[in-house]
C-alpha cells in the first residue's frame, strides 16, 4: 500500500492548527503540527514530509526568514503560507520564495485542501515563478494596508508580473490607478521604462481616435515603453473597437505593443456591457488580467494605519511632531469615504496644518469631514451632471445626423430607470429601505417599481457588484 503524503502544518494559534490538522486527516493525509518555529524545524529535520504549510508569524521568529534555509536543505519540499497580517511586502516576498501559493487568513477549508491537492500533485518546477517579482521603491499608500481584502490584491499583483497582456486596474476615484501602475512596472523588473499615461476624460470624444491610433499617437509612441490609459469607461465606440481588434493580435503584426500596458477604470464595466455602453469583447480581453483595488469603505481595518501614515509624513514634510487623538480613529472609522484614500490624505493633511499643538484633536478630523463631505456632494453633483451629458451627446453623435425616434424624452426616462435602481439596490446590497432613501421614494412605489421592471428581490443577487440583477 502507498504510504499517504506527510504534510506539517504550523501555526502559533491553536484552534486553527486543530482545524486545519483535522481536515487533512479526513483526507487521508499523515499530518504532524507544530506551534513554534523551533518545533516546526524539529519535523522538517526528524521526517520526510512532502508539503509544509505554515502561518508566517510565531512568538519566536518569522517563517519568511526561515523559506532560505529550508529550501536549501529541503529542495523538495512545497511550501504553502497562510497569514492574516501581511501585507504587499510579504506577497512579493512569498513569490521570490518560490512559495506554490499563498493564503490569505481567513480562508475557507475547501479553498485549503484544493491548494494541497495541486501542490502535492504537480512537481517542484512545474510551478516555480518563471519571473519573480522585484521589491518595489515606493508603495502607494492605496496599497498599504494587511486586510483580508487587500491581502487577495497583493496575491494578484504578483500573479501578474510575469504577464504581457493588458493589466485592467478597476479602482474607484481617489486611489491613485496611476501610482499602482507604477509599482507593479517596478515589480515586473522594468521599473526604468518610462510609463506614458493618459486620461481619456480629458480628451474629447472626437479627438480621441486620432490622439489613440494616428502614426504619431500615443500608442505608436507607447512602442517598447510601458502605457496606462485611465478613463476606458470614456472610450468611443470606434477607438473601442480599434482596441479590441489591436489586443487580439498579440504577436506584433499590426503594431508593437507596450512592454507593459495598464488600463484604469473608475467604473462596472460588466454593467456596461449590460447596458449596450461598452463592447462585450473587449471587455472579455480586459478581464482576464483584472486587478480589482478595494475601496476604503470595504477595508476599514487599514483606515487607523493609513491615518498615522499620512499624519507621519506631515510630520516629516514638516519638522513637527503631531498625533492623532485616540477619540479621532472611531469618526474616521465611521466615515464612508466617497474619495477613499486621497480622501484621508487630504483630512489628515488639512486638520495637520490647523491643529496649533502637538495633539490632533477628533473635533478637528470631525469638522474636516463635515466640510469634505459638502464639498464631495457639490463635485459628484456636478460629474454626475456631466456624465448624462457625455452619453446624450454620445447617443446623438453616433446617430450620424439622422433623426431619432420620436418620444425621446420618454425613453431616456425609460431608459434610465432601471439601471438606476440596479445601480442602487447593488449599493445597497439589496436592502430596500436604504434603496427607497436614496432614490427619494416611497417604499411601496419602489417595491412596484421593482415588480414592474420585473427585478429581483432577493438580498443575494445584489450582493455581486458584477452580478446580474433582475
Amino acid at each position: 500500500m502507498t504510504k499517504p503524503p506527510q504534510i506539517i502544518v504550523a501555526d502559533d494559534d491553536r484552534s486553527v492548527r486543530m482545524v486545519i490538522v483535522h481536515a487533512l486527516n479526513k483526507q487521508g493525509y499523515q499530518v504532524v503540527a507544530a506551534s513554534t518555529i523551533a518545533s516546526m524545524w524539529d519535523l522538517l529535520q526528524a521526517g520526510s514530509a512532502e508539503l509544509l504549510i505554515t502561518d508566517i508569524g510565531f512568538p519566536d521568529g518569522d517563517a519568511l526568514e526561515l523559506l532560505p534555509r529550508i529550501q536549501d536543505k529541503y529542495p523538495d519540499i512545497t511550501i504553502i503560507m497562510m497569514s492574516a497580517r501581511a501585507n504587499l511586502l510579504t506577497a512579493i516576498r512569498t513569490q521570490q520564495n518560490d512559495v506554490f501559493d499563498y493564503l490569505p487568513k481567513p480562508f475557507e477549508l475547501k479553498a485549503l485542501l484544493a491548494t494541497v491537492e495541486r501542490a502535492l500533485t504537480l512537481g517542484r518546477a512545474e510551478y516555480m515563478q518563471e519571473q519573480i517579482a522585484v521589491t518595489p521603491s515606493r508603495i502607494s499608500p492605496s496599497l498599504m494596508g494587511k486586510s483580508p481584502a487587500m491581502q487577495l490584491t497583493f496575491k494578484m499583483m504578483t500573479r501578474f508580473v510575469a504577464q504581457n497582456s493588458a493589466v485592467l486596474i478597476q479602482a474607484e476615484q481617489g486611489t491613485n490607478k496611476l501610482e499602482i501602475a507604477h509599482t507593479m512596472l517596478e515589480m515586473s523588473g522594468l521599473g526604468t521604462l518610462a510609463l506614458i499615461d493618459v486620461d481619456l476624460a480629458k480628451i474629447e470624444p472626437d479627438r480621441q481616435f486620432e490622439t489613440l491610433f494616428s502614426a504619431k499617437g500615443i500608442l505608436d509612441r507607447a512602442s517598447e515603453k510601458a502605457l496606462f490609459i485611465n478613463g476606458i469607461e470614456f472610450l468611443t465606440p470606434d477607438a473601442q473597437t480599434s482596441l479590441a481588434q489591436m489586443l487580439a493580435f498579440t504577436n506584433g503584426q499590426l503594431f508593437t505593443p507596450p512592454k507593459r500596458f495598464f488600463i484604469g477604470t473608475a467604473t462596472n464595466l460588466k454593467l456596461m456591457v449590460e447596458q449596450g455602453l461598452f463592447r462585450e469583447d473587449l471587455y472579455e480581453i480586459l478581464s482576464v488580467s483584472s486587478l480589482r483595488i478595494p475601496a476604503l469603505r470595504d477595508r476599514k481595518q487599514d483606515i487607523n494605519t493609513l491615518a498615522q501614515h499620512f499624519c507621519e509624513a506631515e510630520n516629516i514634510r514638516k519638522s513637527t511632531s503631531k498625533m492623532l487623538a485616540p477619540e479621532s480613529f472611531s469618526i474616521l472609522q465611521n466615515h464612508h469615504w466617497p474619495l477613499n484614500v486621497k480622501e484621508l490624505s487630504d483630512i489628515i493633511q488639512k486638520s495637520h496644518e490647523l491643529t496649533k499643538g502637538d495633539m490632533i484633536s477628533a473635533e478637528t478630523i470631525d469638522g474636516e469631514i463635515r466640510n469634505a463631505q459638502l464639498t464631495s456632494t457639490h463635485q459628484r453633483n456636478r460629474q454626475l451632471s456631466s456624465d448624462v451629458q457625455y452619453h446624450l451627446d454620445k447617443y446623438f453623435n453616433s446617430l450620424g445626423g439622422d433623426m431619432p425616434a420620436p418620444d425621446l424624452y420618454q425613453r431616456i426616462l425609460h431608459e434610465v430607470e432601471r439601471p438606476l435602481l440596479i445601480s442602487t439596490l447593488r449599493f445597497t446590497k439589496g436592502n430596500q429601505i436604504k434603496a427607497a432613501e436614496i432614490l427619494g421614494l416611497n417604499r411601496n412605489t419602489l417595491r412596484k417599481k421593482i415588480r414592474e421592471l420585473k427585478l429581483s428581490t432577493k438580498r443575494s443577487d445584489y450582493r455581486n457588484q458584477d452580478g446580474k440583477s433582475g
